[in-house]
Formats: structure tokens, sequence, C-alpha cells
């Protein structure tokens, strides 16, 4: 099946699956696209046998989970969305509309928004948000202030294959993709920003995360390793801007931090 757009899911929110499909759908609007859920949950019954829906079961990581997700993707583009947030109607079809007029290289930032109960306020997500060190974990010496910085992400396909995709030697997709975007920067391409907002997600700064497998994954792994990369100069510029594409055979099967918290919860 040859389509415009491949869209990697790796979430654990299979409740939200099917709506998720069908705000897909609206958003690429004049453009075909296949979701690709990798989970260790399983395909909700309404989702089984339609010919725009694949499934990869994997008990892994988050990044392990996207990175073998996009195995299964046969489009001319390639995105990352997560399944907890809303999208805009005609949104994704506009950057795929964007992407194929830019350069080979280059990818689109997707913009989104976060705001307790959906209700953001947009002004905190201005140009700038988009860029490197207006984010306090992203001041290190190995990172160019100029960058942009692309948390969902659309890009060709092609491209992400030569890249190799994102490390997987971090767990969430998160550090691993600033890590993916300032390597594509630096082969040449440019982080476009989309022409609107895609999403709107959620947040509630109240709520208790601290003990989540995400924000431990973040505090104790993802943010370390980072930091040994990106936080010396030398090290940086000396990061190889391709990496192994299969790399994701090296992470653990089972992702044992969610597994604990599961067992716990």
């Amino acid at each position: 099946m040859s389509v415009d757009m491949s869209i990697v899911v790796p979430g654990i929110r299979s409740d939200r699956w099917s709506k998720l499909r069908e705000q897909i759908i609206r958003s690429c609007n004049r453009h075909s696209c296949e979701v690709i859920f990798c989970s260790s949950k399983p395909l909700p019954n309404e989702l089984v046998g339609l010919s725009d829906v694949k499934h990869i079961l994997d008990h892994g990581s988050p990044a392990r989970c996207f990175q073998h997700g996009s195995m299964a993707a046969e489009g001319e583009m390639i995105a990352l969305l997560s399944d907890d947030g809303v999208l805009f109607e005609g949104a994704l079809s506009a950057c795929i509309d964007q992407l194929r007029a830019a350069d080979q290289k280059d990818l689109v930032a997707m913009r989104y928004t976060e705001g307790q109960g959906f209700r953001a306020n947009m002004s905190d997500f201005v140009d700038s948000y988009w860029t490197a060190w207006h984010h306090a974990d992203q001041r290190l010496p190995g990172v160019d202030p100029s960058w942009r910085v692309c948390m969902i992400f659309m890009m060709r396909r092609s491209q992400f294959l030569w890249l190799g995709g994102v490390d997987c030697a971090f767990e969430h997709v998160n550090m691993n993709l600033h890590d993916m975007a300032y390597r594509a920067q630096r082969a040449g391409g440019r982080v476009l920003l989309s022409p609107s907002f895609v999403a709107m997600y959620d947040w509630d700064p109240n709520r208790n995360e601290h003990n989540s497998p995400v924000i431990q994954a973040y505090h104790r792994n993802d943010l370390p390793l980072f930091h040994s990369i990106y936080g010396d100069l030398a090290i940086a510029a000396s990061r190889p801007i391709q990496i192994e594409y299969d790399n994701w055979r090296s992470s653990p099967e089972v992702w044992q931090r969610r597994l604990s918290f599961e067992s716990v919860s």
C-alpha cells in the first residue's frame, strides 16, 4: 500500500486509538495515511482488519516501540504522534504540502499546545518556543542556540531512514527527538514550523507523576545520557549524524520501569 504519510503511535491508551484514527483521517484530509500502533496493548476490536491501521505488539520502551513501529511504515512521509491529544482538521494535510515543497533534508516541527483541560495560553507557544535554548535542559555547550526542537515531527521517510531514526539508548521519545533534530540540522536540514497548530494536549500541573515510568526515564537515564553527549562541545561535535537504524533491537524487549510501575499501581 502506497500512502502519503505513515503515523507511528507508541502509546498505551488503547481506549483512545479509535478516536485518534478518526481525527487523523480528518486532519490528513486530502492526503492518504496509515496509522501504526506499536504498544504492549492489543489492538481494539473496532480497529482490527482496517486497511489503514497496523499494529505491532512490543513490550519495550516508548523509544523502542516508535522505532520498531517505523519499520512497518510505507508512506512517503513519516510522523510521530502521541495518543493523548486532539488534532485539528486539515492540519496534517498542510504539513504534508509544506514538506513536499521543502528540501529533501528538511523536517517539520508540528506545533502543538499544552494546557490544563486543553485550555492553553497560545501566547506561551510563540515561534521562540521551538528554539533549543528556550528550554532550560537544552542550554548546553553542544547545543547550538539557533537550532530548533521538534517534539512531534514529520519528515520524509527516506531522510528518517538515512539519519537512522531515534536513538533507543534513550528510553522515552523525548530527548532522542532533540538529538535527531540536531543531527538533521547538522546535516544541513531545516526544522520548519508547521503552518498552523496541529494538536492540543491536556496538561495538569498539579498531577503527581513523579513516579511514572516516563518521568523516571527522563531523570535516571535520558537526561544524563543527553548531558553526556551535549554537555561537552567536542563530544557533541563528534556525535555521528547517521546512527544505526536497527539500534532498537539492542533495547530491552521488556521495559522494566513500566512493568514495575504497573505492578504497584
